[in-house]
């Protein structure tokens, strides 16, 4: 039995996985209404609070134990930080210190990769040559993903995320955060059809300009910019797939991250591997599943 730990920058997440099922509990952290996100120490701070509560939730430790993996960093880049995992590691290491336990640390993005594997039912292609998007609050990518998931980055937007156009547009609309589920509902209520046009070079791509074109077009509906806002990342998402499945033909593609459960973008792109929509949002349930298989020797 492997014991996850997830702490992203909205989300307290505890997971335990025994290698057939994984068993989770998880918070969202507090954004005050109006704001588009937290602080790293504001965000830091509720999961020390926050920790100790989602375990208790998941029913506490079992009495057999084998290990700890917690995601320590975003992603397997050189250099890649956030102050905001010190509170998965830190715990980590304490409860392994106590235990007599081994520390699997792994990175946030793995977690979901893992994730969406598992809850699809798709863990085979952990030792296979994969694409994947990694769509959310904190990146939009698309990752060449190597066997015992070697993910690097080869495509994706060069400054502001979808999730982050998404809260920002929620904002703008009154909607709390995260505005993914809200902007999505509202989107369904669309009449009129708005337009705009965005940057695709090859796999590359701005968003930057979408939030632009949206506070253009204030005057309308609140529906109808739900709906111009995600029709906008799915066209651009489509058509960056289109030029991957061309470059690596034949490759499955793995869909993780909040912003891929929105079932209009997942229509945009019906070939993708999905997670559950529970298994979208940052959660543990992936941490623990690597966490396993490294015990096991098999990733």
């Amino acid at each position: 039995m492997i014991l996850g730990l997830d702490t992203s920058c909205y989300t307290t997440s505890c997971a335990l996985y025994d290698g057939k099922e994984a068993r989770e509990s998880r918070r969202l952290l507090r954004v005050p209404q109006g704001e588009k996100g937290l602080r790293q120490s504001d965000a830091l701070f509720q999961h020390t609070v926050a920790l100790p509560k989602v375990l208790e939730e998941l029913g506490g430790l079992p009495a057999a134990l084998d290990g700890i993996a917690v995601s320590s960093r975003p992603r397997e880049a050189e250099g890649s930080y956030m102050p905001v995992f010190l509170g998965g590691v830190s715990l980590a290491r304490s409860l392994a210190a106590v235990l007599g336990v081994d520390v699997y640390n792994v990175s946030h993005q793995q977690g979901h990769i893992a994730a969406a594997l598992l809850s699809a039912g798709r863990l085979d292609l952990a030792e296979e040559s994969f694409l994947a998007w990694h769509v959310s609050g904190g990146t939009t990518e698309l990752l060449l993903v190597k066997p015992r998931l070697n993910a690097a980055r080869v495509g994706g937007t060069s400054d502001i995320c979808a999730g982050q156009i998404i809260d920002r547009a929620g904002a703008v609309l009154g909607l709390g955060f995260p505005a993914g589920p809200a902007l999505e509902k509202l989107s369904l209520t669309a009449g009129q059809a708005l337009g705009g046009s965005l940057t695709v070079r090859d796999l590359e791509f701005s968003l930057s300009g979408l939030e632009n074109q949206f506070l253009k077009y204030r005057d309308k509906p609140p529906a109808d910019i739900a709906k111009f806002v995600i029709d906008s990342i799915a066209r651009v998402l489509r058509k960056v797939t289109d030029t991957a499945e061309k470059r690596w033909p034949g490759l499955p593609i793995v869909g993780c991250g909040g912003v891929l459960a929105n079932l209009a973008i997942r229509e945009a792109l019906p070939e993708l591997i999905y997670a559950s929509p529970s298994a979208s949002s940052d959660n543990a349930a992936g941490v623990a599943c690597i966490g396993w298989h490294r015990f096991k020797g098999l990733w």
